[in-house]
């Protein structure tokens, strides 16, 4: 699968996690906090990261503008 997720300003990508697929993010301009639990990372924009399956995840847009992510999610890396 892969998609274009857009956040407004503030907006929250809760915690969840997927089982069964490992998820990769690429933040296209602005900035970002990624949850990664038990932490929270704030990646550059234009790298890619990853999450392996049921690991928890969310996204927060802390910029002012539009936040847009290209998601790709795949079964797990063996």
């Amino acid at each position: 699968m892969v998609g274009l997720n857009c956040l407004e300003p503030g907006q929250i990508q809760k915690v969840h996690a997927h089982k069964g697929a490992d998820k990769f993010y690429s933040c296209c301009r602005v900035a970002v906090t990624l949850r990664l639990e038990p932490k929270s990372e704030r990646p550059a924009p234009g790298c890619w990261w990853l999450r392996h399956q049921e690991f928890p995840h969310g996204v927060a847009n802390i910029a002012g503008e539009r936040l847009s992510l290209l998601v790709t999610m795949a079964p797990p890396f063996k």
